[in-house]
């Protein structure tokens, strides 16, 4: 009976306190239990209730800086039908929740965006991050509005810039990412602009409130790869073509990612043609020549890569390059243009490394000497020598 008691006494504090804990932070209770569960408020133990060293970081810092393990359980969410293995650079979604049970509906959300990684939120292992500290400083927290979302920019624990929140409700038939792009996407530009350092987003995530529930949004990524002795052969005509695709999967920018990827299929173009014009070699044909029939490729599934190239020129490709037709410019400030273009990513990429594993054995074909050559101009049948003229 004591037992009984004494467990009731401990709940009540516990309720006790994480009312407490909604009010000093301005928040209801059900907001409350979706930052606990979400994990923005540390591990918290058996008592149902945060730390007090776990509050004051999400006050001033907008998460939790430690290394502690998560135990969470990541679900990537099921692909629709027809878009099961998708090839490279296709984004799909991961939801990590704290509980097996289905979550509440949403009806607000927190986007974060990490200015340098942090290994408490589940880091993309293949991201790219800057080392060392961020080169900004920044004394405590800025707070504001813009247009209903409200907007966090916080210092680590070391006075550093290293993330920006955005807090908005639930809007019917918009993707949460992009209303959080949106936002965000002015003030970074902007804070770039004036500090003159890149400000790269290293890593960013979606949490659901009440859920609690995080969303990561990332590209497919190839899985393992094992080298051998061969695979350090390097082939001089390539080394535009393979910098220029190394550019593309290196680059955080999905409008410069794009660009980079056309830039590889026209230097292959380019320098697989003047190669085979210098050395007189009859290509061989090698990969495909067309894109796979699956449903990321859209209405460019099965279709030819001269056929896709030519279409996709005009807006997308001279928009990101030059300014486009009729002064369209394409950039990073208007996320429906990021989407267009990442969506258009695994296509161009699919392309580039067909067209550069075709130069690549063609080159070995010809530094093997199984090239098949074609007659120079001055080459052709032997002519006999012409009869001697009659003696005197």
């Amino acid at each position: 009976m004591n037992d009984v008691i004494e467990k009731n006494s401990t709940n009540s504090n516990a309720e006790h306190s994480l009312d407490e804990i909604a009010g000093r932070m301005g928040i209801n209770r059900g907001q409350l239990v979706g930052l606990i569960n979400s994990g923005l408020l540390g591990v918290v133990g058996q008592t149902g209730v945060p730390g007090e060293s776990e509050i004051e970081s999400l006050l001033n810092y907008g998460t939790q800086w430690t290394d502690e393990v998560r135990t969470t359980a990541a679900v990537k969410l099921p692909e629709p039908e027809g878009w099961e293995n998708a090839p490279l650079s296709t984004l799909h979604q991961t939801r990590i929740s704290s509980s097996p049970l289905a979550s509440p509906p949403n009806e607000s959300w927190i986007a974060h965006f990490y200015l340098r990684q942090n290994h408490f939120f589940f880091p993309q292992p293949e991201a790219l991050a800057p080392l060392g500290r961020c080169p900004v400083k920044l004394a405590e927290k800025v707070l504001f509005e813009v247009e209903g979302a409200r907007v966090g920019v916080y210092p680590d624990k070391n006075g550093r810039l290293a993330l920006i929140t955005v807090v908005f409700p639930e809007i019917k038939g918009v993707e949460p990412l992009a209303s959080a792009r949106n936002f965000l996407s002015p003030i970074l530009n902007h804070l770039t602009s004036i500090t003159d350092h890149p400000l790269p987003i290293v890593q960013q995530l979606l949490i659901g409130i009440p859920s609690g529930d995080i969303y990561l949004t990332n590209g497919i990524a190839p899985g393992e790869v094992s080298l051998t002795l061969k695979d350090f052969q390097t082939h001089q005509p390539m080394s535009d073509a393979e910098s220029l695709y190394r550019l593309a999967l290196t680059c955080n920018d999905p409008t410069y990612a794009y660009l980079s990827y056309w830039r590889t299929i026209e230097a292959v173009d380019n320098d697989m043609s003047a190669w085979i014009e210098r050395n007189r070699i009859i290509p061989v044909g090698f990969g495909p020549t067309k894109t796979p029939t699956h449903k990321v490729y859209g209405k460019w599934a099965n279709m030819k890569f001269g056929d896709i190239l030519n279409k996709m020129t005009a807006r997308k490709r001279n928009g990101i390059a030059h300014g486009g037709q009729d002064g369209i410019v394409i950039s990073g400030a208007h996320f429906q243009d990021v989407v267009e273009v990442q969506q258009l990513l695994p296509i161009l990429r699919f392309i580039a490394k067909s067209k550069i594993q075709t130069f690549r054995h063609n080159l070995e074909l010809g530094k093997a000497g199984n090239a098949k050559r074609r007659p120079s101009r001055t080459e052709g049948p032997v002519k006999p020598a012409p009869a001697a003229p009659p003696q005197q």
